[in-house]
């Protein structure tokens, strides 16, 4: 019976790296769509390819820190599906965790700055105001260092 569960383990892993590898969020979105919130800021084409340009490689750099933080998860839960669960290992997997997501955190934090970087004075303080505008989102749920895209708000 545990040889079925971790090979059903292995196949659930298996299905969702493949579908962390067919594309992220943006990608599914399709090219050139944008928030209407991005559209009220006015970018210039020159503005546009850069953004494009840092979003791509932002899309480069956590595609696989997010298979990694997928495979780590399930690591984590075939420890915890032992007979025995040893303890040291379960702390040890779970710090595994937390210094990936840390390196998500870190990865986002230089993205927002370069994007900053590449607005006006005028553009930064339209973001501000359409976080005002929208309200803080409740982040119950939500996982530390989960990539949850460009929003105002969200460290801007």
């Amino acid at each position: 019976m545990k040889k079925i569960m971790i090979a059903s383990m292995f196949l659930v892993v298996a299905l969702m790296v493949s579908g962390a590898m067919a594309g992220s969020r943006g990608e599914r979105a399709g090219k050139g769509e944008r928030s209407a919130w991005f559209k009220d800021l006015n970018l210039t084409e020159e503005q546009k390819g850069k953004i494009d340009t840092l979003r791509q490689s932002l899309r480069d750099d956590m595609a696989p820190l997010r298979n990694e933080m997928v495979k780590k998860r399930t690591e984590l839960k075939l420890l915890w599906m032992e007979d025995n669960p040893d303890a040291a290992k379960i702390k040890a997997k779970q710090r595994e965790i937390r210094d990936l997501g840390a390196k998500i955190e870190d990865r986002l934090t230089d993205f927002r700055l370069e994007f900053r970087k590449i607005l006006t004075p005028e553009q930064r303080t339209k973001i501000l105001s359409f976080k005002s505008r929208r309200g803080a989102r409740p982040t119950q749920g939500k996982v530390p260092g989960s990539f949850r895209g460009m929003r105002p708000g969200s460290g801007w």
